[in-house]
């Protein structure tokens, strides 16, 4: 937990993990791509501060799917710091899609839901019910 966690982490397996294949298909683009990671976000940032998608809005209706290829070890820590003190756009290593629906194919079955692994399957669709969640405040 914390950042000093984080960074031992990062530091132990980032050379291990390996880019994979996706197939992303929206409404206004289909795209086959290798990456590092990919972010849906609805919302700006992870914990700890990590601000992966600044310009996320839980209550517009779309979701951003960031997309992250692997950034080369030397510059990983420029990027880090991009992505702590909100300035993570201006990284060549970051790309965005604004969508209200998706599909995205992968040959993984895993992947990681607010910082668990679970098993989703091949397939991951996507799609945004705006003004779905309603909140009750005992006054």
């Amino acid at each position: 937990r914390g950042i000093k966690g984080y960074r031992k982490i990062i530091a132990k397996e980032y050379f291990k993990f390996m880019p994979s294949n996706y197939e992303i298909f929206t409404p206004d683009e289909n795209l086959s791509l290798s990456a590092f990671m990919i972010c849906i976000a609805n919302g700006k940032q992870w914990g700890n501060g990590a601000i992966i998608s600044p310009k996320s809005s839980v209550s517009d209706g779309v979701v951003e799917i960031c997309i992250v290829t692997k950034v080369p070890a030397l510059i990983l820590p420029f990027t880090l710091r991009k992505l702590f003190s909100n300035n993570i756009e201006t990284s060549k290593y970051v790309n965005r899609i604004k969508c209200k629906n998706a599909v995205i194919i992968q040959k993984n079955t895993l992947a990681h839901l607010d910082g668990e692994s679970v098993e989703i399957g091949t397939r991951l669709d996507i799609k945004v019910h705006p003004s779905s969640l309603h909140v009750l405040v005992n006054k």
